[in-house]
């Protein structure tokens, strides 16, 4: 048996995804989620946690004592981050420190991973994206600022980390019910496929980033001893616009027809992510037609269409 694992979040789009390849790989997974049990079909160790308690957090990481702790559980919603900024403060920023507070107080201190974004980027800097790990966080939203704010927790809690920046994160749910492409998932699962016209804007641009892929590159950094900060995300850089396009080309070119361009005034934000440091750890990275033909030949929303 590898490594003993936590992961908080694990009830979550990446969360399932993960704990689905870590199981594959034989690591101790320990699943810390707030709700009911979702994981059926595998082996498994669960705990509630609740990020709004200190008292709670600190229970579970000091009985169970994990190697590694992976924390995937934030509020994501941007809508919702703006509209209810106290409770998104709580969990994206102040469940990290109760977080990391509980693992320095073991004596064996846990190598502590975070996920982040690339909303911690501008965005409408003028600059043409392609951010790295080293270009200067200033987020505009106020979920980007609790992801920059959570890794700043990180990096001045004296574990060991490794904080991972990804872009728009598409694929199924591994135990549930369900596809995720962001906004777009309504698109592909309703209204496109019922013969509707859908627009889209050009003044976004991304990384969007398979599922797998991403996983993947989570227990790749693991495995190598990789430490610091790392761009998980897509090769490809694209308007969503034009990510629509290439998802309605996979149902056909007659869904492909119904992506109508959306005119949108105001500058382009831009967050797209330099991959380029995790390529030269080794880590090979997917362009966005590769990423999607994979996606397609395992994706159940695609034989039904």
């Amino acid at each position: 048996m590898k490594e003993k694992i936590l992961i908080i979040g694990a009830s979550g789009l990446i969360g399932q995804e993960l704990t689905h390849q870590l199981f594959k790989r034989d690591y101790n997974v320990i699943i810390g989620i707030n709700t009911r049990t979702i994981f059926p079909r595998v082996p498994k160790v669960e705990f509630k946690i609740d990020l709004l308690s200190y008292e709670n957090v600190k229970e579970v990481i000091t009985s169970e004592s994990p190697d590694i702790i992976i924390n995937l559980a934030a509020i994501s919603s941007r809508e919702r981050c703006e509209k209810e900024k106290d409770i998104a403060y709580k969990l994206n920023v102040r469940g990290v420190k109760y977080l990391t507070d509980s693992a320095s107080c073991l004596e064996n201190k846990p190598l502590f991973m975070q996920l982040s974004t690339d909303h911690v980027f501008n965005g409408f800097d003028g600059r043409n994206g392609n951010y790295s790990e080293e270009d200067i966080k200033d987020p505009v939203g106020y979920y980007g600022k609790t992801k920059s704010e959570s890794e700043k927790i990180v990096n001045q809690s004296g574990l060991e980390s490794i904080i991972i920046r990804t872009s728009l994160t598409f694929g199924d749910y591994k135990y549930t019910h369900g596809s995720r492409f962001d906004r777009l998932n309504h698109m592909i699962t309703s209204r496109l496929k019922q013969g509707e016209t859908f627009e889209v804007d050009i003044n976004s641009i991304i990384s969007p980033t398979y599922l797998e892929y991403l996983c993947e590159g989570i227990i790749f950094l693991l495995e190598n001893k990789n430490r610091g900060i790392f761009h998980i995300a897509g090769r490809d850089a694209l308007s969503k616009y034009e990510f629509a396009k290439e998802i309605a080309k996979l149902f056909g070119m007659e869904y492909a027809d119904r992506i109508t361009l959306k005119e949108k005034q105001g500058i382009i934000k831009n967050t797209s992510l330099n991959i380029q440091k995790i390529t030269d750890s080794g880590f090979y990275q997917l362009g966005i037609k590769e990423a999607l033909s994979r996606y397609k030949s395992k994706s159940k929303i695609f034989s039904d269409k």
